[in-house]
This record gives structure tokens, C-alpha cells and sequence, in this order.
């Protein structure tokens, strides 16, 4: 999991600081998550992310929640996807 952190941490978050409610690299490995269990819309996705809520507060020390599929959707409407890092599957391996 902290292999995957480091990855993620060197992402500058475009978002505003006003409002923001959830760290972007705990948005990324919700994702990650989501998308290993089958889920490839937000909406269904923040639906199991909050089924399972108690084990993502625990494994990420969430503060508010789950966020909702709207946050998802913004996040990653955002994300400047060329400056996404590249995990090589050696990388992914040792996650």
C-alpha cells in the first residue's frame, strides 16, 4: 500500500483548498479499489466504497466519509491525465 501512496503523493491536486473534504491520493486508491472489484462508473463505485466503509475508514483515516460520486466524477475531470505517473507492472508487482 505505501509503494502505491508514493506513486500517487507526486500528483499535484488541481482542485481549490475551499470545500475540499477528501486528500486526493485517498480518492486514487478508493479507485484503484473500486476498479480491481469490477466497477467502471463512479456511481456504482461510491455505492461499494460505502458498503465497505468501515475497512476504507480504517485502511485510510478517511475524516468525512466516503465521497460521494459527484467528488469522483470532479476529481477526475481535473486530473491532468499526462501527468498521471506511470506504475510498470515490476512497480505494481511489489504493491
Amino acid at each position: 500500500m505505501k509503494t502505491l501512496i508514493n506513486h500517487f503523493e507526486v500528483l499535484e491536486d488541481p482542485r481549490d483548498i475551499r470545500g475540499k473534504k477528501h486528500n486526493l491520493v485517498n480518492i486514487l486508491i478508493m479507485t484503484v479499489y473500486g476498479i480491481l472489484c469490477g466497477y467502471t462508473d463512479f456511481e456504482n463505485m461510491a455505492d461499494f466504497l460505502e458498503v465497505h466503509k468501515e475497512y476504507f475508514i480504517d485502511l485510510l483515516s478517511l475524516e468525512n466519509g466516503i465521497p460521494s460520486h459527484d467528488t469522483f466524477s470532479r476529481v477526475f475531470a481535473m486530473i491532468d491525465a499526462k501527468k498521471f505517473p506511470s506504475l510498470t507492472v515490476d512497480k505494481i508487482k511489489k504493491v
